[in-house]
């Protein structure tokens, strides 16, 4: 194999490594270490996270759930969607 070729098949192969992760978003409270997914969270698979949902899945070390939730709940519906849940996750989003 050549070199180009091995250079291409190694960044192939770690676009799909970040593109796997970044479809899990992991959440882990602002602390670095493994985390939960959205799907973990959203226990009854509708598609957003609701308060309730979020406190049982929160990890016990986090010490306000109710606010970090409200800080994910972007647009204010009371659910967390997937995209809000990414885009805190990948650094955006905006605090209340």
């Amino acid at each position: 194999m050549t070199k180009r070729k091995t250079l291409a098949l190694v960044g192939a192969t770690l676009l799909i490594h970040g593109l796997t992760a970044c479809a899990s978003q992991r959440f882990d409270g602002g602390m670095r270490g493994g985390g939960l997914a959205f799907v973990d969270i959203d226990i009854d698979g509708d598609g957003g996270i609701s308060l309730p949902e979020f406190v049982k899945k929160a990890p016990s070390r986090i010490t306000d759930p109710e606010g970090i939730f409200k800080r994910l709940d972007t647009d204010g519906d009371s659910f967390v969607s997937e995209e809000e849940f990414a885009a805190r996750r990948m650094g955006g989003g905006r605090p209340r």
